[in-house]
């Protein structure tokens, strides 16, 4: 079988990339076409892992479902369910709910368990025949994988048979300050060989901008790039950051015209959930990027301040409104475009051979229905 699988607060404030006014050469423009899957009972609209793959007989969307416990599987081009897999939570053959998962082959599933620190490898009846741990590596120093969910640029990373883990900060010190002692044990990188079961830390650390950064609360996102890259942006510093040879960075500037201001949380935003989050969506934050391998571009989405922190808490930070930038394979600027508010879910998404698929299941959406599962797709546009 041929197939191919893309994988898928005391205020200190910053500003990024307002040197110069960047010229918008290319849009990422809203198409007629949508995909919408019916649901199932137990079936949700958002997820926390998603995957676009291709097969022999068609286009597909792989989805976790933490209801039941397993990855549903839709066919794009017959718009519906084409086939879920089950994963056992007792029992031989079993693994463990709240997984994330990446698809090997159409026939072999890798699931990735954060409590325990376990990798899971299933054949398409959903039965774990290998496990490994990821706890500790080969010369038995603590791994810590910052999640194993899939959205966007969050979860680990395949790269033939080796499996690239996001490794967490070491969270030695209470007062959340990011230390020149923490950055030299504090690594990006577990890479776990899915063949031999080996875990080895890469001497991939955090940058020096990270240091006497608050780091409670910062978030990690990478994605494979192009060039054999990886391309990390840290919520917490303005910039992007690039890695060929998984050893050392080089800094990019965020080529954007829009005014950023990013946080750096105060010890009452720390301490409290409601007023974390009332501080975080009241503040820029860069949430995501994703390579578009066929087009050679990224698309970083920015979580644009909301003006009212205090109406709909929740939904505002689940739901955050976005930006896009648009950058070229060598991370300059193509375009930013701004999209309407209270309309996509931006945590579900997409790239196919056609272009960018955005969810529109926001809640405050007019057009939103809990029975389906909905995208819009979005096409990269030249203007000039």
């Amino acid at each position: 079988m041929k197939w191919i699988i893309f994988f898928p607060l005391v205020l200190v404030l910053f500003n990024v990339g307002c040197i110069e006014n960047y010229q918008n050469r290319f849009t990422l423009s809203p198409d007629k076409k949508r995909i919408e899957l019916g649901l199932r009972e137990n079936s949700r609209n958002l997820s926390k892992c998603i995957q676009y793959f291709q097969a022999e007989n068609g286009e597909f969307l792989a989805v976790a479902n933490n209801v039941s416990n397993s990855v549903e599987v839709y066919n794009l081009g017959e718009r519906k369910l084409s086939g879920e897999i089950f994963i056992k939570t007792e029992g031989k053959y079993s693994f463990y709910r709240n997984f994330g998962f990446i698809f090997k082959t159409p026939d072999s599933l890798i699931l990735i368990s954060q409590n325990p620190q376990l990798i899971g490898i299933a054949n398409k009846h959903g039965e774990v025949m290998i496990t490994l741990p990821y706890g500790t590596d080969t010369e038995g120093n603590r791994t810590q994988m910052t999640t194993p969910y899939s959205i966007g640029a969050q979860g680990p990373i395949l790269e033939n048979n080796l499996l690239l883990l996001n490794q967490f900060y070491r969270a030695d010190n209470s007062n959340g300050l990011f230390t020149k002692e923490l950055q030299e044990d504090s690594y990006l990188i577990a890479e776990v060989n899915l063949e031999t079961g080996e875990c080895r830390r890469k001497p991939l650390k955090y940058p020096e901008e990270q240091i006497g950064k608050n780091i409670v609360g910062m978030y990690v996102r990478r994605v494979a790039g192009w060039d054999n890259s990886l391309v990390y942006i840290f919520s917490n510093i303005d910039g992007i950051f690039i890695t060929r040879n998984r050893l050392n960075f080089e800094k990019c500037v965020l080529e954007t015209n829009y005014n950023l201001s990013l946080p750096d949380r105060d010890k009452e935003s720390i301490n409290d959930v409601q007023a974390g989050m009332r501080y975080t969506i009241s503040h820029d934050e860069i949430v995501d990027i994703l390579y578009d391998a066929f087009r050679e571009c990224y698309y970083v989405f920015v979580r644009k301040r909301s003006k009212d922190s205090t109406n709909e808490l929740n939904i505002k930070f689940l739901y955050p409104d976005c930006f896009i930038l648009i950058l070229d394979k060598n991370l300059k600027h193509m375009g930013e475009v701004f999209l309407p508010d209270n309309t996509y879910s931006f945590k579900m998404k997409f790239i196919t051979p056609e272009g960018l698929y955005i969810s529109e299941d926001h809640l405050n959406n007019p057009s939103f229905d809990e029975n389906y599962m909905s995208f819009r797709l979005f096409k990269l546009v030249e203007i000039y």
